[in-house]
């Protein structure tokens, strides 16, 4: 089903955050997996729903 799911989305589609350049490592990388997050759960909203 995942591989199914995979070769439905288009890969431009992809919305990614944009950071600043003054972002730490860590705080980027706390912010990139709540994006990522948002976005999965964004997702499944439109697959289910």
């Amino acid at each position: 089903m995942f591989q199914q799911l995979c070769k439905l989305e288009n890969p431009s589609k992809a919305r990614w955050r944009l950071s600043p350049r003054t972002e730490s490592a860590p705080e980027r990388m706390v912010n990139d997996t709540i994006a990522a997050a948002r976005d999965g759960l964004s997702n499944l909203r439109r697959f289910v729903g």
